[in-house]
């Protein structure tokens, strides 16, 4: 797996963190899920830019993998009160917590078939608010 591969996707759900510790974490995140559940960068992008896109199980899979692994999804449930306070240690959302709490409270319902169709569309949802910051090789988009 390349690296811009696992960067554009690996931030897609936590945006952009200036402390290294934080971007290891996530970009080990994203290995490990992308070992089980692989996704390409046309996905990624397609997710982002596509509101009425649809995606298979591995993909929506892939986000249930990362959100767990950062802690905002757990027991099958969003976690949206986790999902804020990671959101918050990062520097370009830490003054939108407004924004960012109500989002996570108008998304945390959102329901699917399984729990990685649930994952998908809390995400979709969190992406639909804007309260998500997309990064590709290090650069805001």
């Amino acid at each position: 797996m390349n690296f811009p591969l696992i960067a554009t996707i690996s931030l897609i759900l936590f945006g952009a963190c200036s402390v290294q510790a934080d971007m290891d974490d996530i970009l080990a995140s994203m290995r490990a899920c992308h070992e089980t559940h692989p996704t390409s960068v046309a996905e990624v992008e397609k997710f982002i830019n596509d509101k009425n896109a649809e995606f298979g199980d591995v993909f929506k899979c892939h986000v249930k993998c990362v959100l767990e692994k950062e802690n905002a999804f757990k027991n099958d449930k969003f976690d949206d009160q986790a999902f804020v306070k990671l959101s918050l240690e990062i520097p370009e959302l830490k003054n939108r917590q407004a924004d960012i709490q109500k989002a996570a409270e108008e998304c945390k319902n959102e329901k699917g078939a399984n729990e990685c169709e649930t994952a998908y569309k809390v995400a979709k949802c969190l992406i639909n608010h804007n309260v998500i910051i997309f990064v590709d090789n290090g650069k805001k988009v």
